[in-house]
């Protein structure tokens, strides 16, 4: 399901790449989030993958990448 969110295809294509910011460092989605910074959320290989930022600035820029 979570593949579907990040990944919008049409006919194959990519169309839409979908990233999502949660606050707090967290290593697994719906995983309990350590205070401070923030998590993005990209696929990498199939799977979602966390990436933590320390401040939203720079997690904005990494969704942007």
């Amino acid at each position: 399901m979570a593949r579907k969110l990040f990944d919008i295809q049409d006919h194959g294509k990519t169309k839409l790449l979908v990233r999502f910011i949660t606050e707090g460092k967290q290593t697994e989605l719906r995983g309990k989030a350590i205070r401070g910074g923030y998590t993005v959320w990209k696929m990498k290989s199939g799977s979602p993958t966390p990436i933590h930022m320390d401040d939203l600035e720079k997690a904005v820029k990494e969704c942007l990448r």
